[in-house]
């Protein structure tokens, strides 16, 4: 999972030469625990993220008459 990959990249303590921590290695080397970022993400976030922009695109909505919204979302498939 991609969000997987970044907080394991994140969370590294990379040594000051530079050199890149084996797989292996990293474990115990990371400052956070990624499959809690992953469940933080997946749990709140994403799904409070996808709530905050549907109020949003519902908001712009207010003041538009019935034909408009109608005409809108007829453009919006084509």
């Amino acid at each position: 999972m991609r969000l997987a990959k970044k907080a394991a990249t994140y969370a590294q303590d990379f040594p000051s030469d530079g050199t890149q921590v084996l797989t292996r290695q990293r474990r115990k080397d990371q400052w956070i625990n990624v499959d809690g970022v992953v469940d933080l993400y997946e749990s709140y976030i994403i799904p409070l993220t996808k709530e905050v922009e549907v109020d949003y695109l519902l908001q712009r909505l207010n003041g538009l008459k019935e034909e408009e919204i109608e005409a809108l979302s007829k453009r919006n498939l084509d």
